[in-house]
């Protein structure tokens, strides 16, 4: 885990956590996310953040909240390829204008912040955050491996079984949860559409899971009870 002291991120936690536990920072790199505190979004849920194929003009960070990327069938149906968690963001690779490979819809209300200036060389200090910034693109890259593999060849008890481990793996690496117990402030409908499942059948799965002591789901909180099976389950072991 990262080295650097925690009371000087302040509301940006999730990010300094996030790649702090991925490479420790120093002071200088620290003061630079601080600095992005003031250029803050507040984002309503249900906003769409990007459209397919527009241009991501500016890098963003989410301080708080979950936003998906996601695209829709004509006839309105949904897979979500992918989460973004508190601490993650959008347009952090060093390319020019990147566009947008899905739509970006905001499933929660979210505070965002501009992460452009960390893109931008500000006499070496950002410069040196360009490995940190690589190795969270290469942890997103494997996530989305992950979702290939999900929905490409598990069970719907499998599906969910790596897929909640690896969101409580995500947002403790942020200090936004535990890895076994934190917020689930989606609905099941979105989970369904994230895990190519029907409504019906992700109810019915949850359901069995809590019956086999797996977890415990209540008032929006997920406590994971039985992490070995779990894992074991989810083809991890």
């Amino acid at each position: 885990m990262s080295k650097y002291p925690q009371r000087l991120v302040g509301e940006l936690e999730p990010v300094t956590a996030r790649l702090g536990a991925l490479r420790p920072l120093s002071l200088g790199e620290i003061s630079l996310i601080k600095g992005l505190s003031v250029r803050k979004r507040v984002v309503p849920a249900g906003r769409l953040l990007l459209e397919t194929s527009q241009r991501i003009n500016r890098a963003t960070f989410v301080l708080s909240g979950w936003a998906c990327r996601q695209s829709t069938l004509p006839d309105g149906r949904r897979q979500i390829v992918g989460l973004i968690l508190p601490g993650e963001g959008m347009g952090l690779r060093r390319r020019s204008r990147p566009v947008a490979m899905t739509d970006v819809v905001a499933l929660t209300d979210l505070i965002t912040v501009d992460a452009e200036p960390l893109l931008v060389a500000n006499e070496g200090v950002s410069a040196s955050l360009e490995d940190v910034l690589e190795l969270a693109a290469a942890l997103e890259e494997q996530q989305m491996i992950n979702q290939v593999v999900r929905l490409g060849r598990q069970t719907a008890c499998e599906r969910c079984c790596s897929f909640l481990i690896e969101l409580g793996e995500r947002l403790n690496l942020a200090c936004c949860g535990q890895r076994d117990q934190f917020e689930l402030p989606v609905t099941q409908e979105v989970l369904s559409d994230a895990l190519g499942l029907s409504v019906v059948h992700m109810n019915r799965t949850l359901q069995s899971m809590r019956r086999d002591g797996l977890i415990e789901l209540q008032a929006g909180m997920l406590c994971i009870l039985n992490r070995p099976l779990m894992e074991r389950l989810s083809g991890r072991v």
